[in-house]
């Protein structure tokens, strides 16, 4: 009787332990988000994309690298608090394929549903990435990168005039400090939106290379 209690307990045991490892297998996948990886020549960059929280904005940009649109990606426009002509201050690194700013710009894929930050959970932290965006459902290619903690591009925050803040959907994981030299280059291409102004990289950085680990 005592032989058989004891070798009850071991499978008891071993099962528990099989269960325990397979929770955690299954957890660690479930974490494992896709990673974009950009390549300048100033560095890469690695940007986690959470189609977890975010799935309409983090897969947005997935189709764009899927689909060969990121071949022109560029990197643009810089803001931070000197050169910020909004009351409400925030430093951002801005890229995607519209670097001349026009107005109305064609992009090759159609415009997104705003996933609100309060819906997501995400916040514009130092290195989340976030789609920039006119009206309520109108983002497209267009992204930055938050350099500092942004809290007034968050929902509720003052710095979108709809107080619906703009939609994060991933983070820098590597190559911040690549973001941070290009954020600092000089910018003072011009351009007849006085918003702009000082704003414009005198020399776009090009992503020459793009790549998603999924």
């Amino acid at each position: 009787m005592t032989y058989q209690i004891k070798t009850f307990s071991s499978y008891f045991l071993t099962f528990s332990i099989c269960i325990l490892l397979l929770g955690a297998c299954a957890t660690s996948k479930k974490a494992q988000l896709p990673v974009a990886v950009l390549t300048t020549e100033y560095g890469n960059i690695e940007i986690e994309l959470d189609t977890n929280n975010a799935p309409v904005s983090a897969n947005n940009f997935i189709a764009y690298i899927k689909g060969g649109h990121f071949e022109t990606l560029t990197f643009y426009r810089t803001v931070d608090h000197s050169n910020d002509n909004h009351p409400l201050k925030i430093a951002v690194l801005q890229g995607g394929l519209n670097a001349a700013l026009d107005e109305p710009f064609d992009a090759p894929l159609p415009a997104i549903t705003h996933e609100s930050t309060a819906q997501t959970t995400l916040t514009h932290t130092r290195g989340a990435v976030s789609f920039a965006r006119g009206d309520l459902g109108t983002a497209q290619s267009e992204f930055f990168i938050s350099t500092i903690d942004n809290p007034h591009l968050d929902a509720g925050g003052l710095r979108h005039p709809d107080k619906q803040g703009f939609a994060v959907f991933g983070k820098v994981i590597g190559g911040m400090d690549v973001v941070d030299k290009i954020a600092a280059m000089p910018a003072n291409r011009v351009h007849d939106n006085p918003y702009v102004e000082g704003q414009l990289l005198t020399e776009q950085v090009v992503v020459s290379k793009i790549t998603l680990i999924d």
